[in-house]
């Protein structure tokens, strides 16, 4: 059978969650069962592999949507132009699969269509996504997801948000949840260049909208241990109202953003700092979680239903719209010390998210169509 995937997300977001997932399941999927004959369809500038090795293909796909992106009444032309090259270049769809990244769905296939919902953020929060963006991502992932054969989820919440928004069967509908890479896995402390305080608690990650970051500025702005204990933060510098922010507090050498870390130096950060926040009001699943648990971290958690759905009753739960219950937990978790056995099995609970048990579980989706 013919799997083809297309690559569109690696165009915008090659270094996101969703690359990740693809570039953890396709080779695999190609190692694991000989079966599928996969062709990867890739962006035309993107230079990186994901590891197919002889048992796939790469097809190169021209940026379209890229060259007209500026132009207005272009804007949607492109991105159809290359999704119907990308279709051109797959053949006749006969006994095949399409399984697209990030919503495409290729004109006149006669085969059988998969797509992945990763979240529902846009559906969720459409006050955060407004406008004609907004507007076309909401658009083409109900029409990827109620025109598929088979939609992946990939935890239970997001299938039952799935189910309320959008008219599909939930027959249709499957769950496979995500794996943790393996540099998060072992217990090895790897070199790394960053010179880091101790003590401190970590947060990674996105931090606007949802991801409600500005509640643990406040907490940490109001917690009593913040000049015994720092707050470091991975991911993007800090935008101008995290700044003034900060200043105003008096906080600016409590805390500290890191831009540019490798997997490998965020694995020794999870198991060196005293506590991993996380602090969403919404997550499809939640990598952070996953990884800080592989290191035996301590959590300290928003209380969603995908975090006690991944993490159950592991993390230290705090209510996310209420700064006085996240300074309570950070309390709690840095008074707390876990014993060896603790740390095992908070690390035995991620054995289940392994991505071997995610290439296998896309599988039997594939099969069953």
């Amino acid at each position: 059978m013919n799997l083809i995937v297309d690559g569109i997300v690696f165009r915008h977001h090659p270094i996101g969650g969703v690359a990740r997932y693809f570039n953890e399941i396709l080779p695999r999927i190609c190692n694991l069962d000989d079966e599928f004959k996969l062709t990867f369809l890739s962006p035309w500038e993107y230079r990186e592999t994901i590891g197919l090795y002889s048992k796939g293909s790469v097809l190169k796909v021209p940026p379209f949507s890229r060259l007209t992106y500026r132009i207005p009444f272009l804007r949607g032309v492109g991105g159809r132009v290359e999704t119907l090259l990308a279709r051109s270049l797959s053949g006749l769809g006969n006994n095949s699969i399409w399984h697209s990244t990030y919503n495409t769905v290729p004109e006149f296939w006669p085969g059988m269509k998969v797509v992945t919902i990763y979240d529902l953020i846009y559906e969720i929060f459409p006050h955060l996504y407004q406008g004609p963006l907004g507007d076309k991502v909401r658009f083409d992932q109900k029409r990827a997801v109620e025109s598929a054969d088979a939609v992946i989820c990939i935890s239970e919440t997001t299938r039952k948000d799935a189910l309320n928004f959008y008219d599909i069967n939930e027959q249709s509908t499957f769950v496979t949840y995500l794996g943790v890479t393996d540099s998060f896995k072992d217990d090895h402390k790897y070199e790394s260049s960053l010179s880091i305080e101790n003590p401190f608690i970590l947060f990674v990650g996105e931090r606007k909208g949802y991801k409600n970051f500005n509640c643990l500025l406040e907490a940490f702005s109001d917690w009593k241990m913040r000049d015994e204990v720092k707050l470091i933060a991975i991911g993007k510098p800090w935008d101008y109202e995290e700044k003034e922010f900060i200043v105003n507090k008096g906080i600016d050498d409590r805390v500290e953003v890191i831009s540019s870390i490798s997997d490998d130096e965020l694995a020794n950060l999870y198991s060196e700092s005293e506590a991993v926040i996380h602090t969403s009001l919404y997550e499809g699943f939640g990598f952070p979680i996953v990884e800080a648990l592989a290191k035996g971290s301590k959590l300290v958690a928003s209380d969603i239903p995908t975090t006690r759905e991944i993490a159950g009753d592991i993390p230290m739960y705090f209510d996310p719209h209420d700064s006085m219950s996240l300074i309570d937990a950070l309390t709690i978790a840095i008074e707390t010390q876990l014993s060896e056995k603790e740390i095992y099995d908070i690390k035995k609970h991620t054995f289940q998210y392994n991505w071997d048990n995610t290439a296998m579980e896309t599988i039997k989706v594939y099969k069953s169509l």
